[in-house]
């Protein structure tokens, strides 16, 4: 197994390029997990990365 540690300005901006640069086919990230009502007042990042592309994304719960 390979990893890379990368640094970007913004998170979602360098995840989503570092995607691109890889051709990725998909992209995994963590969440929080916040239960219940909470989500409604906070997006998670799982959720922005969702959002922001059309590659799959696989989303583990911290909370597990």
């Amino acid at each position: 197994m390979q990893t890379k540690v990368l640094k970007h300005e913004n998170d979602l901006e360098g995840l989503l390029l570092f995607a691109d640069q890889i051709e990725a086919g998909l992209v995994a990230v963590i969440s929080d997990g916040k239960p219940n009502i909470f989500r409604f007042f906070k997006e998670s990042f799982a959720t922005t990365v969702v959002k922001a592309t059309d590659l799959p994304v696989l989303v583990f719960n911290s909370a597990s």
